[in-house]
């Protein structure tokens, strides 16, 4: 009894989902919105074909039992007098559980893909500091992730404007208030908090403000000098 990704089984889509998580060497895999979708529709088969009639059945068969009991002036039936899935035939009852495991594993593989993507973009906060995506890596997520990013980023902001503290900063505090640095790539002039302006040159290093310098060295601008 077949009711997968294109009739092949069982929760193959949702499957796929999550070994795409594995196998990718990127940061994230694209979003794949024809996998989710081919879960959805999955899930929703098993329901609508092999669930719902067999529910539907054994709740036409409670309502008369009700009925009668009406009709012959007895109080309703008792729980343990109800119909339940288990009065099914065993070939019956066997096509119901599998296809409600079915159902069960698929929203678990598609919460895990979905769960796995939402932390690793709130790690990409925590890392650079609030910064705008990048555009390759808004690529890679759905419109529903750009603006899930969107949100977690004002609230955290707003957090931080109303507290004036630095959500992103080191949680230890450092030994020396400034830090020694040199530049990726030649950046020119950057305006800083503390440091005042600077030229960042890869052949120049810098002495600057830690705080100045870390959300640069999350982006990836500067490194720290390991002469200190």
């Amino acid at each position: 009894m077949a009711s997968g990704s294109g009739g092949s089984g069982f929760c193959v889509a949702a499957t796929e989902l999550v070994r795409e998580l594995k196998r990718t060497q990127k940061f994230l895999p694209p979003y794949n919105e024809n996998l989710v979708a081919d879960v959805v529709a999955e899930c929703n088969r098993s329901f609508t074909n092999f669930i719902k009639p067999h529910q539907e059945t054994i709740s036409a068969l409670n309502d008369r039992l009700r009925r009668e009991h009406a009709k012959q002036g007895l109080p309703p039936p008792g729980r343990d007098q109800l119909h339940t899935l288990a009065d099914l035939p065993t070939s019956e009852q066997v096509t119901v559980a599998a296809h409600a495991a079915a159902i069960r594993r698929n929203k678990r593989c598609v919460l895990a893909y979905l769960l796995y993507r939402l932390a690793k973009l709130r790690g990409v906060w925590w890392a650079v500091g609030g910064v705008q995506l990048s555009e390759e890596l808004r690529q890679l997520l759905s419109e529903r992730e750009r603006s899930t990013h969107h949100g977690y980023d004002a609230l955290l902001s707003a957090y931080m404007a109303a507290t004036d503290l630095t959500l992103a900063a080191e949680l230890k505090p450092p030994k020396e208030p400034m830090i020694d640095v040199r530049a990726t790539r030649d950046q020119g002039d950057v305006v800083t908090e503390k440091s005042g302006v600077l030229q960042l040159r890869t052949d120049v290093g810098q002495r600057m403000h830690r705080s100045d310098a870390e959300q640069l060295i999350r982006q990836g601008l500067l490194v720290q000098s390991q002469l200190q």
